[in-house]
């Protein structure tokens, strides 16, 4: 399973608001979650965590967040 960590710009790692990072004792979730990231070439620094993300210890990776092409 792949989700997106979401735009709330909010720490999972909130102890307070989400519960513990690892529920159950469990270090791995079993799903990717992945932040928003700056893309090489349209944001200095590159490969750094957008504003809007969502971040924390639950977030597995970052993939881009801007400057994404669509067909549509």
């Amino acid at each position: 399973m792949v989700e997106a960590a979401g735009n709330g710009q909010e720490d999972l790692g909130n102890a307070a608001v989400y519960g513990s990072p690892f529920p159950a004792g469990r270090a791995d979730s079993g799903a990717i979650i992945v932040g928003a990231g700056t893309a090489s070439g349209c944001t200095n620094p590159a490969r750094g965590r957008l504003g809007f993300s969502t971040y924390g210890p639950r977030v597995n990776l970052q993939g881009w967040g801007e400057c994404v092409v669509t067909a549509g």
